[in-house]
Protein backbone atom coordinates (compact mmCIF):
# COMPACT_ATOMS: atom_id res chain seq x y z
CA UNK A 1 0.00 0.00 0.00
CA UNK A 2 1.21 3.47 -0.67
CA UNK A 3 0.35 7.09 -0.12
CA UNK A 4 2.70 9.81 1.06
CA UNK A 5 1.73 11.29 4.38
CA UNK A 6 3.00 14.85 3.93
CA UNK A 7 0.60 17.71 3.44
CA UNK A 8 0.88 20.61 1.07
CA UNK A 9 2.10 20.56 -2.52
CA UNK A 10 1.13 22.07 -5.82
CA UNK A 11 -2.09 20.06 -6.06
CA UNK A 12 -3.52 22.12 -3.19
CA UNK A 13 -4.21 24.88 -5.72
CA UNK A 14 -6.72 22.63 -7.48
CA UNK A 15 -10.02 21.17 -6.24
CA UNK A 16 -9.85 17.59 -4.98
CA UNK A 17 -12.91 15.34 -5.17
CA UNK A 18 -13.08 12.10 -3.19
CA UNK A 19 -15.86 9.59 -3.88
CA UNK A 20 -16.89 5.98 -3.51
CA UNK A 21 -17.60 4.55 -6.96
CA UNK A 22 -20.47 2.53 -8.29
CA UNK A 23 -19.33 -0.42 -10.42
CA UNK A 24 -20.33 1.26 -13.68
CA UNK A 25 -18.02 4.17 -12.79
CA UNK A 26 -14.95 1.97 -12.25
CA UNK A 27 -14.24 0.61 -15.74
CA UNK A 28 -13.68 4.01 -17.43
CA UNK A 29 -11.11 4.79 -14.73
CA UNK A 30 -9.24 1.47 -14.89
CA UNK A 31 -6.48 2.74 -17.22
CA UNK A 32 -5.72 5.59 -14.80
CA UNK A 33 -5.98 3.21 -11.82
CA UNK A 34 -3.50 0.76 -13.38
CA UNK A 35 -1.09 3.58 -14.27
CA UNK A 36 -1.21 4.91 -10.70
CA UNK A 37 -0.64 1.41 -9.29
CA UNK A 38 2.48 0.82 -11.40
CA UNK A 39 3.96 4.17 -10.45
CA UNK A 40 3.13 3.82 -6.78
CA UNK A 41 4.77 0.44 -6.30
CA UNK A 42 7.85 1.46 -8.25
CA UNK A 43 8.53 3.98 -5.47
CA UNK A 44 9.22 3.77 -1.77
CA UNK A 45 8.99 1.65 0.26
CA UNK A 46 8.51 -1.15 -2.34
CA UNK A 47 10.70 -0.26 -5.35
CA UNK A 48 8.98 -2.92 -7.50
CA UNK A 49 10.12 -1.83 -10.95
CA UNK A 50 10.88 -5.11 -12.72
CA UNK A 51 10.30 -8.81 -12.03
CA UNK A 52 12.79 -11.61 -11.55
CA UNK A 53 14.20 -13.00 -14.80
CA UNK A 54 15.01 -16.44 -13.36
CA UNK A 55 12.04 -18.55 -14.49
CA UNK A 56 13.16 -21.65 -12.60
CA UNK A 57 13.32 -19.88 -9.24
CA UNK A 58 11.19 -16.75 -9.78
CA UNK A 59 11.33 -15.72 -6.14
CA UNK A 60 15.05 -16.25 -5.90
CA UNK A 61 15.69 -12.51 -6.09
CA UNK A 62 14.21 -11.46 -2.79
CA UNK A 63 10.43 -11.09 -3.17
CA UNK A 64 10.55 -11.66 -6.92
CA UNK A 65 10.78 -7.96 -7.78
CA UNK A 66 13.71 -5.63 -8.42
CA UNK A 67 14.25 -1.86 -8.18
CA UNK A 68 16.33 -2.07 -11.37
CA UNK A 69 14.95 -1.05 -14.73
CA UNK A 70 14.44 -3.24 -17.81
CA UNK A 71 17.78 -3.99 -19.48
CA UNK A 72 19.84 -3.93 -16.29
CA UNK A 73 21.42 -7.09 -14.84
CA UNK A 74 20.17 -8.51 -11.57
CA UNK A 75 23.05 -8.85 -9.09
CA UNK A 76 21.38 -11.88 -7.44
CA UNK A 77 20.74 -14.17 -10.44
CA UNK A 78 23.02 -12.39 -12.94
CA UNK A 79 20.26 -12.31 -15.56
CA UNK A 80 19.16 -9.33 -17.63
CA UNK A 81 15.79 -7.99 -16.50
CA UNK A 82 13.25 -8.06 -19.31
CA UNK A 83 9.83 -7.87 -17.63
CA UNK A 84 8.16 -5.01 -15.81
CA UNK A 85 6.89 -5.70 -12.31
CA UNK A 86 3.29 -4.93 -13.22
CA UNK A 87 1.66 -4.82 -16.63
CA UNK A 88 -1.10 -2.22 -16.85
CA UNK A 89 -3.41 -4.30 -19.06
CA UNK A 90 -3.01 -7.31 -16.76
CA UNK A 91 -3.78 -5.13 -13.74
CA UNK A 92 -7.01 -3.96 -15.33
CA UNK A 93 -8.00 -7.59 -15.96
CA UNK A 94 -7.06 -8.49 -12.39
CA UNK A 95 -9.20 -5.75 -10.88
CA UNK A 96 -12.17 -6.63 -13.10
CA UNK A 97 -11.88 -10.24 -11.97
CA UNK A 98 -11.61 -9.34 -8.29
CA UNK A 99 -14.73 -7.20 -8.56
CA UNK A 100 -16.73 -10.17 -9.80
CA UNK A 101 -15.99 -12.49 -6.90
CA UNK A 102 -17.22 -10.73 -3.73
CA UNK A 103 -18.82 -7.59 -2.26
CA UNK A 104 -16.35 -4.77 -2.87
CA UNK A 105 -15.92 -1.01 -3.08
CA UNK A 106 -13.60 1.48 -4.78
CA UNK A 107 -12.74 4.93 -3.44
CA UNK A 108 -10.90 7.45 -5.61
CA UNK A 109 -9.65 10.99 -5.30
CA UNK A 110 -9.38 13.15 -8.40
CA UNK A 111 -7.71 16.50 -8.90
CA UNK A 112 -9.42 19.03 -11.13
CA UNK A 113 -6.68 20.81 -13.10
CA UNK A 114 -8.06 23.40 -15.50
CA UNK A 115 -10.12 21.37 -18.01
CA UNK A 116 -8.71 17.99 -17.00
CA UNK A 117 -9.59 15.53 -14.23
CA UNK A 118 -6.66 13.40 -13.04
CA UNK A 119 -6.71 10.41 -10.72
CA UNK A 120 -4.63 11.14 -7.60
CA UNK A 121 -5.46 8.16 -5.37
CA UNK A 122 -7.39 4.90 -5.47
CA UNK A 123 -8.28 2.26 -2.91
CA UNK A 124 -9.99 -1.11 -3.22
CA UNK A 125 -11.68 -3.01 -0.38
CA UNK A 126 -13.69 -6.20 -0.16
CA UNK A 127 -15.65 -8.27 2.33
CA UNK A 128 -14.01 -11.45 3.59
CA UNK A 129 -13.45 -13.82 6.51
CA UNK A 130 -10.32 -15.32 8.06
CA UNK A 131 -10.16 -18.47 5.94
CA UNK A 132 -10.80 -16.72 2.62
CA UNK A 133 -8.38 -13.92 3.44
CA UNK A 134 -5.54 -16.20 4.52
CA UNK A 135 -5.94 -18.46 1.50
CA UNK A 136 -5.66 -15.50 -0.85
CA UNK A 137 -3.15 -13.22 0.89
CA UNK A 138 -1.08 -15.48 3.16
CA UNK A 139 -0.74 -18.73 1.19
CA UNK A 140 -3.03 -20.56 3.60
CA UNK A 141 -0.76 -20.14 6.64
CA UNK A 142 -2.57 -21.63 9.62
CA UNK A 143 -0.98 -19.26 12.13
CA UNK A 144 -2.38 -16.30 10.20
CA UNK A 145 -5.87 -17.81 10.17
CA UNK A 146 -5.70 -18.18 13.93
CA UNK A 147 -4.48 -14.60 14.25
CA UNK A 148 -7.37 -13.13 12.25
CA UNK A 149 -9.95 -15.31 14.00
CA UNK A 150 -8.61 -13.95 17.29
CA UNK A 151 -8.65 -10.24 16.44
CA UNK A 152 -11.91 -10.36 14.46
CA UNK A 153 -14.02 -13.17 15.94
CA UNK A 154 -17.20 -11.71 14.41
CA UNK A 155 -16.38 -13.61 11.23
CA UNK A 156 -16.98 -11.21 8.34
CA UNK A 157 -15.17 -7.87 7.94
CA UNK A 158 -13.74 -5.62 5.26
CA UNK A 159 -10.18 -5.99 3.98
CA UNK A 160 -8.61 -2.82 2.59
CA UNK A 161 -6.59 -4.54 -0.09
CA UNK A 162 -5.03 -1.64 -1.99
CA UNK A 163 -4.32 2.04 -1.40
CA UNK A 164 -2.05 3.77 -3.91
CA UNK A 165 -1.38 7.30 -5.10
CA UNK A 166 -0.12 8.83 -8.33
CA UNK A 167 2.51 11.25 -7.06
CA UNK A 168 2.89 12.77 -10.49
CA UNK A 169 -0.62 14.15 -9.99
CA UNK A 170 -0.35 15.01 -6.30
CA UNK A 171 3.13 14.81 -4.86
CA UNK A 172 2.06 15.05 -1.22
CA UNK A 173 -0.96 15.12 1.05
CA UNK A 174 -2.36 11.83 -0.23
CA UNK A 175 -3.53 10.67 3.20
CA UNK A 176 -5.17 13.89 4.26
CA UNK A 177 -8.62 12.46 3.47
CA UNK A 178 -7.94 9.03 5.00
CA UNK A 179 -10.92 9.36 7.36
CA UNK A 180 -13.28 10.18 4.50
CA UNK A 181 -11.96 7.16 2.59
CA UNK A 182 -12.40 4.70 5.46
CA UNK A 183 -15.87 5.95 6.39
CA UNK A 184 -16.98 5.89 2.75
CA UNK A 185 -15.78 2.35 2.16
CA UNK A 186 -17.22 1.24 5.50
CA UNK A 187 -20.63 2.69 4.73
CA UNK A 188 -20.69 1.20 1.23
CA UNK A 189 -19.91 -2.28 2.54
CA UNK A 190 -21.72 -2.08 5.89
CA UNK A 191 -18.43 -2.73 7.68
CA UNK A 192 -18.08 -3.10 11.44
CA UNK A 193 -14.31 -3.56 11.11
CA UNK A 194 -11.82 -2.59 8.41
CA UNK A 195 -8.45 -4.36 8.40
CA UNK A 196 -5.34 -3.98 6.28
CA UNK A 197 -1.67 -4.93 6.24
CA UNK A 198 1.18 -2.57 5.46
CA UNK A 199 4.88 -1.84 5.69
CA UNK A 200 4.15 1.83 5.16
CA UNK A 201 4.37 3.73 8.45
CA UNK A 202 2.35 6.59 6.94
CA UNK A 203 -0.65 4.25 6.61
CA UNK A 204 -0.35 3.38 10.29
CA UNK A 205 -0.02 7.00 11.37
CA UNK A 206 -3.08 7.97 9.35
CA UNK A 207 -5.25 5.39 11.14
CA UNK A 208 -4.07 6.34 14.61
CA UNK A 209 -4.46 10.03 13.75
CA UNK A 210 -8.00 9.81 12.38
CA UNK A 211 -9.36 6.92 14.47
CA UNK A 212 -7.27 7.05 17.67
CA UNK A 213 -9.84 5.42 19.96
CA UNK A 214 -10.79 2.51 17.71
CA UNK A 215 -7.54 1.58 15.96
CA UNK A 216 -5.33 -1.31 17.01
CA UNK A 217 -1.96 -1.91 15.35
CA UNK A 218 -0.43 -5.40 15.46
CA UNK A 219 3.26 -5.90 14.78
CA UNK A 220 5.72 -8.75 15.13
CA UNK A 221 5.71 -10.85 17.27
CA UNK A 222 2.00 -10.23 17.95
CA UNK A 223 1.30 -10.87 14.26
CA UNK A 224 3.28 -13.74 12.68
CA UNK A 225 4.24 -11.73 9.61
CA UNK A 226 6.70 -8.97 8.69
CA UNK A 227 3.83 -6.67 7.73
CA UNK A 228 1.86 -4.85 10.39
CA UNK A 229 -1.89 -5.42 10.55
CA UNK A 230 -4.16 -2.47 11.33
CA UNK A 231 -7.70 -2.98 12.64
CA UNK A 232 -10.17 -0.07 12.67
CA UNK A 233 -13.26 -1.00 14.72
CA UNK A 234 -15.94 1.21 13.18
CA UNK A 235 -18.61 -0.30 15.44
CA UNK A 236 -16.99 1.48 18.39
CA UNK A 237 -17.20 4.95 16.86
CA UNK A 238 -19.49 7.39 18.70
CA UNK A 239 -22.92 7.63 17.09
Amino acid sequence: MTSPEQTGGAAERFPVVGRVLEDNQVEPLLPQIAKAYVGAFAGEPWYEVSSCADEQTPRGCGNGFSPLTIGETCPHCNKVLTTEAYNQEELQTHFKGAMGTRPHAWYVEEVQKEQETQLALASFAWETDAQELVNQKYEGREEMRTFFETIAPEGRYVWLDEVFADRSVRASGNLRNFKQMILGLGQKLGAKKILYRTINEAMIRAATRDFPEVTTVYREPDVPDRRAVVCIDLARLPV
